[in-house]
């Protein structure tokens, strides 16, 4: 009988560290929905960047050509998808598309009773096996973001050319 009750109160004590484990889990799993939320803006705000750089490059050169119309006629008005390294941010793109946060994923985890059997054992299965889906969605995140700021970081490598190449067309403009 002592031994019983050594081990019911062994198997609680893990129930009780696992269900603080899946809860810290969980508050992890929201922080970086959050954290892929600020990413998917910092990536919209880099995306104009590129698109007004474009779009001054377009002008300067509008300025200095010595027949204005007739470069306006030959040379298109940047469109925002033709601005970057088209098919290796697109491959970027799709692979963060690809990677997209599946909200079912994410209520599957929290309330999972599977088994209406009330043992203590099959608490802990039923745990563990909510904490492994927790951390497999946890993963997809991080990789979804992982490709995020690839991309970002491709652009930004982008607009940092033609910023440069800009300045320095405005610099010979001056002269």
């Amino acid at each position: 009988m002592n031994e019983s009750k050594e081990y019911n109160k062994i198997l609680d004590e893990i129930i009780k560290e696992l269900n603080i484990v899946k809860s810290k889990s969980i508050d992890t799993s929201v922080s970086l929905y959050e954290q892929t939320n600020k990413i998917n803006t910092v990536t919209s705000n880099i995306e104009d960047v590129a698109y007004q750089t474009e779009v001054s490059k377009w002008q300067l050169n509008y300025i200095d050509s010595t027949f204005a119309k007739l470069y306006k006629k030959i040379n298109n008005y940047p469109i925002r998808e033709n601005t970057t390294n088209f098919l290796k941010l697109f491959s970027l793109k799709g692979k963060i598309l690809g990677m997209g946060f599946n909200k079912n994923n994410q209520s599957d985890f929290i309330e999972k009773d599977t088994k209406i059997d009330n043992s203590k054992l099959d608490k802990i299965e039923n745990i563990l096996n909510d904490i492994k889906s927790i951390t497999n969605v946890n993963n997809e995140e991080l990789t979804k973001q992982n490709y995020m700021l690839e991309y970002n970081n491709e652009l930004v490598e982008s607009s940092q050319d033609k910023i440069s190449k800009n300045t320095r067309k405005i610099k010979k403009l001056l002269n």
